[in-house]
């Protein structure tokens, strides 16, 4: 039973319990104390369970570097006085920060976030937590602790823990893999430095400015763990969606050399000052938007020149609103929300396209004219109209060449085959046009080649232009990907490997939509060590179709969440219709799940 339904059925017991006492005296003790004797003892059960759980939190393990050699030198009560400045200070970042101190181990501390209350950014507060507290180890230098003779080094990893109160003292403990991860990141940390996990870089990414120092092997563990070096808190942070499965970071298969294509067109573009283009194209759930995910992971842990990141998406609701996806584009790197007001617009607008270009001059209210931002026309306007769009267009093509001279830019676009026409006749011009280095990376179903051929056909709009599509996963390599997802099973049973190859068409997001179904379903029970029923798995009837997992997913939506879908599915079927095919109905599906 799950712990939402566990905390449910609690709550009723509770209720019941409080309505019978409220009538002991009209039914008597006798009759009272019978039905409660079976609900106190149910409820006892749920609060157990309750108590010891599986979560996926984040573990920060920090210590002071230098502790021990400066004490032994030093008087006890005064030793005492600085441990107690010290921790309080460094424990009251991580509580301003939403952690949890754990424990305090001696010259060093353990602290947890999300083991209560969950947060989407737990990771990213546990980091910036952490860095805050390097900050603070200067405070603490004295006439009797020189300057750099006490260092904190902190590691940080993300992932599923047990969490329970244990032993007679009942002390809250988190325990298991995740834990043990980040006591040994900490302890390879150098002094002064933060080390994290991969999966907590994958929580965090785009926030901080961070260094792949390599695959460390780390005590007590079989495989080497790959960790990152965070360095500050970028002046302009835009986090990256985990990709992720049950708390579990799911690693990329099968797609390596369409990622090897992508990155050969990024060096060459960065070499030669010539722009490169890459068409991704497959079905939707193939692995498209993974593939952008891992590019621009390499980017930022493996690439040594620095470059500027924009990205954007083609939905069905702006296909035909012209510049949709352009405007899209910059109302993503500006963090334009479509609630601000027009003062705030223009604040944004002026401040991110000085950052670009040095000064922007006419630049913030011409771009905000163009793509909408801005207020609509007067009437005395409207007779300059067509030549004011055509010079504001030659100044949206002339901005991407400016934005390029410093340094590279990578224009991220997914799902362009909802890209309005004037956004694509744009990127095309820029394309053609643009004097330095550009990556352009974009994303679409097969169908766009039935209106933008030139898209979906190597050196189709520029000499560096390559198609990359992505293909079903061969049966090998669903293999593997199933055994990655069921690590930590016991067993994996041959039957259930063969089912979910017969059914999944080698598509990635069908293959884990049907492990999802499985776990719903009680066929696979993901505790601390996951367990398959095999005899429950040789009666069980798999969806055999992507719309019939999907459609079972679905149904176990709350009502208004499911009719909330429904409007929008309505809404948007005639802009799907183009590229739907026989398969209408899961591709609107998949549209509105954001899944490429």
């Amino acid at each position: 039973m799950g712990q939402a339904r566990e905390r449910s059925e609690a709550e009723g017991l509770e209720q019941a319990i409080g309505a019978l006492e409220e009538r002991r005296a009209e039914l008597g003790d006798t009759v009272v104390e019978s039905a409660l004797g079976p609900m106190r003892q149910r409820l006892a059960e749920l609060t157990t369970s309750q108590r010891s759980r599986r979560r996926q939190v984040t573990v920060l393990f920090a210590d002071v570097k230098g502790y021990t050699s400066v004490v032994e030198k030093l008087d006890p009560e005064w030793v005492g006085a600085l441990v107690d400045r010290l921790w309080g200070e460094l424990g009251r970042i991580i509580v301003d920060h939403d952690g949890r101190v754990l424990q305090h181990l001696g010259d060093g501390v353990m602290a947890l976030w999300g083991g209560e209350h969950s947060h989407e950014d737990e990771a990213e507060r546990a980091v910036r937590a952490g860095l805050l507290m390097l900050e603070a180890m200067p405070n603490f230098e004295s006439d009797r602790v020189r300057a750099g003779t006490l260092q904190l080094r902190v590691g940080i990893n993300t992932g599923l823990v047990h969490l329970g109160h244990v032993g007679v003292t009942e002390e809250f403990r988190a325990t298991g893999d995740t834990v043990n991860v980040a006591a040994r990141l900490e302890s390879a940390a150098e002094p002064g430095t933060l080390l994290i996990s991969r999966s907590t870089y994958h929580q965090v990414r785009g926030v901080f400015d961070v260094s792949h120092v390599g695959d460390l092997e780390l005590k007590g563990r079989s495989e080497p763990a790959s960790a990152y070096r965070v360095d500050r808190l970028r002046p302009r942070a835009f986090r990256v969606r985990a990709r992720g499965f049950e708390g579990l970071e799911t690693r990329m298969v099968g797609r390596g050399p369409h990622l090897s294509r992508i990155v050969e067109a990024h060096r060459a573009a960065t070499e030669t000052g010539e722009p490169s283009v890459v068409v991704v194209t497959g079905e939707p759930g193939i692995g498209k938007s993974r593939l952008v995910y891992e590019y621009r992971d390499w980017i930022e842990t493996e690439s040594t020149i620095r470059v500027r990141w924009f990205e954007g998406r083609g939905r069905p609701d702006t296909a035909d609103r012209p510049l949709g996806l352009i405007r899209d584009v910059f109302a993503r790197r500006f963090e334009i929300s479509d609630d601000d007001d027009p003062e705030t617009v223009e604040r944004k607008l002026t401040v991110g396209l000085n950052e670009l270009v040095g000064d922007a001059e006419h630049l913030p209210a011409t771009l905000g004219w163009l793509l909408g931002f801005g207020p609509s026309l007067g009437e005395e306007d409207r007779q300059g109209l067509s030549m004011r769009r055509r010079l504001a267009f030659d100044d949206l093509v002339g901005l991407f060449s400016r934005i390029g001279a410093e340094m590279p830019a990578v224009v991220v676009l997914e799902d362009v085959h909802w890209g309005d026409t004037s956004s694509m006749d744009i990127l095309e011009r820029v394309i053609a046009e643009q004097p330095h280095a550009l990556v352009l990376v974009a994303t679409a179903r097969p169908g766009l080649g039935d209106e933008r051929a030139g898209w979906v056909t190597d050196g189709g709009l520029a000499r560096g232009h390559r198609v990359v599509p992505v293909e079903q996963l061969r049966p090998n390599e669903v293999r593997e990907l199933v055994t990655h997802i069921l690590r930590y099973a016991d067993r994996i049973p041959e039957e259930l490997v063969s089912r979910v190859l017969e059914h999944s068409d080698g598509n990635p997001l069908h293959l884990e939509e049907l492990i999802k179904i499985l776990i719903d379903d009680g066929v696979i029970s993901a505790g601390p060590m996951w367990h398959v029923d095999e005899e429950m798995l040789r009666t069980y009837r798999v969806p055999e179709t992507l719309t019939g997992v999907l459609q079972a997913r679905l149904d176990r939506l709350p009502a208004e969440q499911f009719r909330a879908l429904q409007r929008a599915s309505e809404a948007s079927r005639s802009r799907c219709s183009r590229y739907d095919g026989a398969r209408g109905s899961s591709l609107r599906v998949l549209g509105l799940l954001g899944s490429s």
